[in-house]
């Protein structure tokens, strides 16, 4: 596994899995946009991260962390989640408009 961090929106199309963070809630467009023909997991931790398009965001909770997932986003990425993570999920949204932490 390598971790790299991507300065440029060009960087992005090579990676597997982006965890995109808070800070670059204003630019999810450009960032989604970059890897719109790539496979890339894109995971979140920012509660507009499921509506702007994102997969799986991520949020604390108590001592652990729950996660959400963009059922729809996930399937435009052609990737496919297990049966057993779906279950985990505190949510599965379909339509990402409603999404809502």
């Amino acid at each position: 596994m390598e971790i790299k961090w991507a300065r440029k929106e060009q960087d992005l199309p090579a990676c597997q899995v982006l965890f995109v963070g808070r800070s670059a809630a204003k630019r999810y467009d450009k960032v989604f946009e970059a890897i719109r023909s790539s496979t890339t997991l894109t995971i979140g931790e920012d509660p507009d991260f499921l509506r702007a398009g994102g997969m799986v965001n991520l949020q604390g909770a108590g001592n652990g962390v729950v996660f959400d997932v963009n059922l729809d986003a996930v399937n435009e990425g052609h990737l496919k989640l297990s049966s057993q993570m779906l279950a985990l999920a505190r949510n599965v949204v379909h339509n990402a408009e409603s999404a809502k932490n």
